[in-house]
């Protein structure tokens, strides 16, 4: 009796849990933006930066923009990053930011294919996008803006990330160097800022939306923003692009009704009729086997 409740109870799991591939995320504010600082610092190096992460045009995906720097070359020339599942807590440890972001159950072991990102994990925007290679022995900055389209800046969305962190890793064995938590940095509602600029301005790029910096707000094509780069001082070749003049460390006052977190009604993430039709498929699968091993659990 016991065996046949857990696998009762096993394939109701196996049935409704959340499963790929990730729908395109439509249903974004344009411009809405958070950001998270590397706070805390482990490891060889002294890594630091930040990453931004906005609603992109027409609400459809985002556009990430980041700036990370203080890599000790001389330890690794390559590195990832992720959003991870839980914040970092007060003590800056950033091994307790939990695994991967990764709300349908890809699993750490599947390889992130870049021509198909639909079918990794949320949080692996590296493996979508491109780890941080170095050629140069004396480059240790690395800025690149780009559009992701399955990650979500509605509060209760699957694909939110608003409440999660950064951490970026050594590739070779998944160190973690240094992590940060994601704030509201622009609300599109209010259309304020709210809170402090990043630490590192380079990720505001030379874009605007809603009056608010914007990370090359006119084109959906991955680029390199660095202003060093033109001297060969990141890791990819590029080409040179003002930033946003806000000092580093100022703080902009959010206008009436504007706050560090959001509240809205809970929405659900949209995709294709084919992405959802997939995994309605996947469902029905799951719960013929399902049932089939509760019949065989009777006859055993």
């Amino acid at each position: 009796m016991l065996s046949r409740t857990l696998t009762v109870a096993t394939c109701l799991g196996l049935a409704f849990a959340q499963t790929g591939p990730a729908p395109v995320a439509t249903n974004n504010q344009q411009g809405e933006w958070y950001i998270a600082d590397l706070t805390a610092s482990h490891g060889p190096g002294n890594v630091t930066g930040s990453i931004g992460i906005a609603g992109d045009i027409e609400g459809k995906g985002v556009r990430v923009s980041y700036t990370f720097e203080g890599f000790d070359l001389n330890d690794s020339k390559e590195y990832s990053y992720h959003i991870h599942e839980k914040p970092v807590p007060e003590d800056g440890n950033c091994n307790s930011t939990g695994k991967h972001f990764d709300k349908y159950a890809v699993g750490d072991d599947f390889v992130c294919d870049k021509t198909k990102p639909e079918n990794c994990q949320l949080g692996d925007l590296s493996g979508k996008h491109g780890s941080i290679n170095f050629s140069d022995p004396t480059a240790n900055l690395s800025d690149y803006a780009y559009h992701d389209d399955y990650l979500s800046t509605t509060v209760g969305d699957t694909a939110f990330f608003g409440d999660l962190s950064i951490v970026v890793h050594r590739k070779s064995d998944k160190l973690r160097l240094a992590c940060g938590n994601f704030r509201l940095f622009y609300d599109a509602d209010s259309s304020a800022t709210v809170g402090p600029v990043p630490a590192e301005t380079r990720i505001l790029g030379n874009g605007t939306m809603n009056s608010a910096p914007f990370p090359n707000a006119t084109t959906s094509t991955n680029t390199v923003i660095s202003t060093a780069s033109a001297s060969g001082q990141t890791s990819a070749p590029g080409t040179s692009t003002e930033v946003a003049t806000i000092p580093a460390g100022s703080t902009s006052t959010a206008g009436a009704g504007a706050t560090a977190s959001k509240s809205s009604p809970m929405s659900v993430q949209t995709g294709s009729g084919a992405e959802q039709g997939a995994q309605i498929r996947i469902w029905a699968l799951a719960l013929e086997l399902c049932a089939v091993a509760v019949f065989a659990s009777y006859l055993g």
